[in-house]
């Protein structure tokens, strides 16, 4: 991507890069994470693209880097957060499972919407149609994680949504309520499934947050 090479670690939440330039010299080290000085890592809740514009190169590999940006332009980002206990939805005749999650990768951040839902007809399992509607319109806000200090208020987003394509395609659903290289300081989700499609009934409503 651009001048660098990127690889995200998601076990550890850190993205570590290589000059492009330097490919040849240390990609076997970059892919194997190997503990090469040349390779460099951000937190994967960092925004890398503005710290880099920053002139912050990031923290080369075997040494800690500190929670914070070092320049302190920025308080911590949000943590990587879904559903957890309630992210499923059923009835008689009717299966839904659904995930909202705010992802973190240090060069791109999202928080999504995602349902899969299936009717149940002579003893099994077929598509049907899946819709997501915030809940209450906006349903979705969040507060950018820098500048810092931040003044503003929560930016709010109406992000409504249907699976579409062929029939036994259109049961999955997916929108993203917010995409961005600029990661979240705090966010507020709530959706709810509607099953069926227009005409059809709506579930609960789902919820995450992130402080």
């Amino acid at each position: 991507m651009g001048a660098n090479i990127y690889r995200v670690d998601f076990v550890g939440d850190k993205i570590y890069y290589i000059p492009a330039a330097l490919k040849a010299e240390l990609y076997n080290d970059f892919v194997s994470g190997a503990n090469n000085p040349n390779i460099r890592y951000y937190y994967t809740s960092e925004n890398v693209f503005a710290l880099q514009a920053d002139q912050d190169l990031g923290t080369t590999v075997g040494t800690e880097r500190p929670t914070e940006d070092p320049q302190q332009s920025c308080p911590n980002g949000a943590k990587s957060k879904d559903t957890g206990d309630k992210n499923r939805w059923y009835s008689s005749n009717q299966r839904l499972v659904c995930r909202l999650t705010y992802n973190k990768f240090g060069i791109y951040f999202t928080l999504t919407g995602r349902a899969r839902n299936q009717k149940r007809f002579l003893g099994a399992y077929l598509a049907q149609r899946a819709c997501l509607f915030t809940r209450p319109n906006p349903g979705a806000s969040w507060v950018e994680r820098c500048p810092f200090p931040y003044t503003g208020s929560y930016t709010n987003s109406d992000t409504n949504s249907c699976g579409n394509g062929p029939q036994n395609d259109n049961n999955e659903v997916v929108a993203r309520a917010y995409h961005s290289v600029n990661g979240l300081r705090s966010y507020d989700y709530d959706v709810a499934f509607n099953i069926g499609g227009n005409g059809g009934f709506t579930t609960e409503t789902f919820h995450i947050d992130g402080l």
